[in-house]
């Protein structure tokens, strides 16, 4: 910067400074009401009608709908990584063969040979499959269970699938 700059905007700072008389400057003009007519009433107002807001018990529209199949089924189908995931889960149902059955005081437990050809025990209750496969029962002719699946429109569907004893596969053990 060159020392005519300097002196350009030290002037111009000068000028400023005194352009300004420090006053603050006035407020604007009051509207006034105009006053009524002479014997004219005092003109009352409509008390505004009263609405009742009855949305309090619909749904929060920002929450998922609920399950149609009640609230103790949803608390039962909790997420694998809430209820500790069974290894079998890992595997879709048709990969899984039931290899027997056993009896352990009086429950029946199925033996089932996963993807990689091990065996684990099942019984009511436990998970099986990708789609939360869930046993309601063993017996000596299968495993019954049920599969909850999407159905696309954010609820679910669900599917009745049974694992039936399947003689053992020849080339399984090699």
């Amino acid at each position: 910067m060159t020392a005519t700059h300097a002196w350009l905007i030290a002037l111009a700072l000068v000028w400023l400074a005194g352009c300004s008389d420090g006053a603050t400057p006035a407020a604007p003009p009051r509207a006034e009401a105009a006053p009524a007519p002479a014997g004219a009433a005092p003109r009352a107002f409509a008390e505004p009608a009263s609405i009742a807001y009855s949305g309090g018990t619909l749904r929060d529209p920002f929450q998922p709908p609920p399950s149609p199949r009640g609230e103790e089924e949803a608390a039962q189908r909790q997420p694998a990584e809430q209820r500790g995931k069974h290894p079998l889960e890992a595997f879709p149902i048709e990969g899984l063969r039931m290899a027997g059955t056993l009896s352990r005081h009086g429950a029946a437990i199925a033996l089932v040979r996963d993807g990689n050809g091990l065996v684990h025990q099942v019984s009511a209750g436990d998970y099986l499959g990708k789609d939360s496969g869930r046993v309601h029962a063993v017996n000596e002719a299968g495993v019954e269970l049920v599969e909850h699946l999407s159905d696309g429109a954010g609820g679910q569907v669900r599917r009745a699938r049974r694992l039936t004893f399947a003689a053992p596969d020849p080339q399984e053990g090699q």
